[in-house]
């Protein structure tokens, strides 16, 4: 079985994928920067509010819950295993996602595909699925706290993987009906976001799970859209965080609204 974290850079590139980005934002979602929240209350709050000041709210909320998390991921001193992903999780919550009744947001979890006509796994840390569909990974980038020797710090290329096995198994789903979908991922780094899309379909699914090794075959873009400079404390500042939930608001549109 090929090892989710046996994908890094050059595994990419042998397999003709390669990541490029993409600056302007409505490039990226498709749309121009949303004016407003779907919960647009409680974000007025959340960006109103001082890291320290969360224990003063009365009521149970998932803006608690954003906070709380929130403060435990950029104490180092007080981080766990689960603790990034409660975050986004929280997150996403906060947004609105658990709103629909056909969204699912669960993991860690794992999705099996074929890779070089091999069974390979992957283990995404958070998905998004609508109705029967996985339209978004997340993976989180532990090697800002790690110490771990052999922990391997490629982000990056396990989450093309998670991308890939996402839609194998909504092609699986579909029956081999589903002809082509975008899938998105997110790398998350603490409090700092990275956010990814995947134009896949058919044929490239085909080549990936049959690894042709051919040179002449063109390159596939997996698009990469960042905001400002990689930070682990990045959401404490309010402009930060305000431009991270705009991307996650539009997210939110993309997966509930336009499918």
């Amino acid at each position: 079985m090929q090892a989710r974290n046996h994908w890094d850079y050059l595994y990419m590139y042998a397999q003709r994928l390669q990541i490029e980005d993409i600056k302007d934002f409505s490039e990226f979602f498709g749309m121009d920067v949303p004016n407003s929240f779907y919960r647009q209350k409680d974000i007025d709050k959340a960006l109103e509010l001082k890291l320290d000041e969360y224990n003063e709210i009365d009521e149970l909320s998932e803006l608690i819950d954003f906070y709380k998390h929130l403060s435990t991921v950029i104490d180092l001193k007080k981080i766990k295993d689960s603790s990034v992903v409660d975050l986004y999780k929280s997150i996403f919550n906060l947004i609105g996602f658990n709103r629909s009744k056909d969204v699912y947001i669960y993991g860690p979890t794992k999705i099996e595909y074929i890779l070089s006509d091999q069974r390979a796994e992957t283990n995404p840390d958070i998905v998004i699925q609508n109705r029967n569909l996985i339209s978004l990974v997340v993976h989180e980038d532990k090697s800002y706290r790690s110490v771990e020797d052999d922990y391997h710090w490629e982000a990056e290329p396990q989450l093309v993987a998670e991308m890939i096995a996402a839609f194998y198994k909504n092609s699986q789903v579909m029956k081999g009906g589903l002809e082509a979908q975008t899938i998105y991922g997110i790398v998350i780094l603490g409090s700092y976001c990275t956010f990814y899309k995947f134009n896949m379909c058919k044929t490239i699914l085909s080549r990936i799970s049959n690894f042709a090794r051919n040179e002449k075959i063109n390159i596939n873009k997996i698009y990469r859209y960042v905001i400002g400079e990689s930070d682990p404390k990045f959401m404490t500042n309010r402009e930060n965080l305000h431009k991270t939930l705009l991307c996650y608001e539009a997210l939110r549109i993309i997966i509930l609204e336009k499918n």
